[in-house]
């Protein structure tokens, strides 16, 4: 029988072989080790944010974590709690569950959970929620529907701009009425005292009475200006008088206006939401998320197609949303932010009153007979004075105050459903100066003739003037009260890392090494968004 030995070299040969393989080894479960803490963080992540809010998906299409977890207050700790759930469930793997005996060559234990930063539907003035619905909508909707929706935020500072120049002509108009009031007061004064003075001499006191009558010198001072042909036909329209109608239509405004254009009051939803615990009433949880969101004009043009579908008003119920709705008048809560449906319904029409009476003047600018005609009351009303500034004052009031009767009937025609132009045409118009107390107090409404804009288009252009912010949180408050949630518990996005420890296996056995590792450290970063990423 042969003997063998082992040479020194050997030895060393066999050590650094030995030692060389198990660096390998130990560099390949690293690499390992590594790969299954990134592939379990992102297990636990994907399962986190698998736990939306499921009925604001399933009505609203949005995807938001409830930070609260339907359990009222929101705290992050809880998310970190289920992460920690998670990762411990998704670690849980031993050989043995395969029936395998011996190391476990990939074994993670989890060291510590971080969430640096995270983003709520709320934050930026509610600018996270507007970069999700608007990042929903262009799956679901085609592109040249935003067409439209620009066209009409045109037509919003076309509005909005006439509108400031109409009550400034509404309020000169009065002002002109009440100078020519005192004027008329002073002239009825020096009357009296001319008639007291009446027996000194018969001479002097007929010319003083001559001076004091202004009545016939300002048919003539008015027809030094435009007014006078219209003047002399003041009553010559008809046999009586026309009535100024301004009077009446200032008492129109300052009454309730539903009873002008609703029909029937038994119609108008009676429902109420209790309570103002609405988003711009209370102090808001506030996400730290570091790249805060940011949009612009396409992004609310988006916004405001999603609320078209989403939300219903009085006309239309809207092709989605909730089915079980707080509210029945949703679009007419987001102008006027009202707790009920008629306060709120009454606040828009009023609104749509005043758009409507600056279309209608506009239009009725444009017909020689309809201004002739007002010409002819303000001189009837005014023309005393003598003053051409206040007899124009006083027509552009009655012009005006026309203009709203004819809004009237415009109101009534876009509540049954029916269309009404922006800009009507001077054929189109369906008022009479005439008796216009009749003509609001009767059934009467404007013809539809298939042109124009819907009673959901003119609250479009109404949505246009508010600001991002209080539409954003509007729309909110209404998914708050049908859902029974608080937005500012919604998590949008998260950002953090997630830290992982294991024993070293093979390196150990590096005779070699001077010192060897109590444990290998692997910080993966974990961050999820439902949203697009910044």
């Amino acid at each position: 029988m042969r003997k063998g030995s082992v040479t020194v070299f050997l030895s060393l040969v066999l050590v650094l072989v030995l030692s060389f393989l198990f660096s390998l080894l130990e560099g390949a479960r690293v690499y390992c080790l590594r790969s299954r803490a990134q592939t379990v963080t992102e297990q636990c992540m994907q399962s986190l944010f698998g736990n939306y809010q499921e009925g604001l998906w399933e009505n609203y299409h949005l995807l938001f974590l409830d930070g609260s977890w339907q359990e009222g207050e929101f705290s992050m700790n809880k998310l970190l709690s289920r992460a920690m759930e998670e990762v411990r469930q998704n670690l849980s793997y031993r050989g043995e569950d395969l029936g395998e005996k011996g190391w476990e060559l990939v074994g993670l234990s989890l060291g510590n959970i971080e969430i640096a930063h995270y983003q709520l539907a709320t934050d930026n003035g509610g600018q996270v929620f507007q970069s999700q619905v608007a990042l929903q909508m262009q799956l679901e909707a085609a592109t040249n529907v935003l067409e439209e929706l620009l066209q009409l935020k045109e037509k919003s500072s076309e509005v909005e701009e006439q509108t400031e120049q109409k009550e400034d002509q509404w309020e000169q108009a009065w002002e002109a009425m009440d100078e020519a009031a005192e004027i008329k007061r002073q002239q009825e004064e020096g009357a009296d005292s001319a008639g007291q003075n009446e027996g000194d001499t018969q001479g002097p006191s007929g010319d003083s009475a001559g001076a004091g009558e202004v009545d016939a010198p300002s048919g003539d001072s008015a027809g030094a200006g435009e007014v006078d042909v219209p003047s002399g036909d003041s009553a010559g329209a008809g046999e009586t008088e026309l009535e100024n109608p301004m009077e009446y239509v200032k008492e129109l405004k300052s009454s309730t206006v539903l009873g002008l254009v609703v029909p029937d009051p038994s119609q108008i939803s009676g429902k109420a939401v209790a309570g103002g615990d609405f988003l711009e009433n209370r102090m808001l949880n506030q996400g730290n998320w570091s790249a805060q969101t940011e949009t612009g004009l396409l992004d609310r043009l988006w916004l405001q197609y999603y609320i078209q579908n989403y939300f219903s008003n009085f006309v239309e119920s809207g092709e989605k949303g909730a089915k079980e709705k707080a509210l029945d008048y949703e679009m007419e809560y987001l102008l006027a932010g009202g707790k009920d449906d008629s306060q709120n319904l009454e606040k828009v029409v009023y609104e749509l009153l005043g758009i409507r009476e600056v279309m209608n003047f506009l239009t009725i600018m444009q017909d020689q007979g309809k201004r002739s005609l007002a010409l002819s009351i303000a001189t009837a009303t005014v023309g005393f004075t003598g003053i051409v500034p206040l007899i124009t004052a006083v027509q552009i009031g009655v012009l005006l105050a026309w203009a709203f009767v004819e809004s009237v009937l415009d109101i009534r025609t876009l509540l049954e459903g029916k269309r009404i132009p922006l800009l009507k045409r001077t054929d189109q118009w369906a008022s009479d100066l005439t008796d216009c107390r009749k003509t609001v107090e009767s059934e009467a409404k404007a013809d539809d003739d298939g042109e124009g804009l819907t009673y959901t288009q003119y609250l479009q252009i109404l949505l246009f003037l508010l600001s991002d912010q209080t539409i954003n949180y509007r729309c909110m408050d209404l998914i708050e009260k049908n859902q029974q949630i608080r937005m500012d518990n919604m998590v949008q996005a998260v950002e953090g890392s997630f830290t992982y420890e294991a024993e070293p296996l093979f390196w150990n056995f590096n005779l070699l090494a001077a010192q060897g590792w109590d444990s290998f450290t692997f910080p993966v970063p974990a961050d999820m968004t439902y949203g697009a990423s910044d």
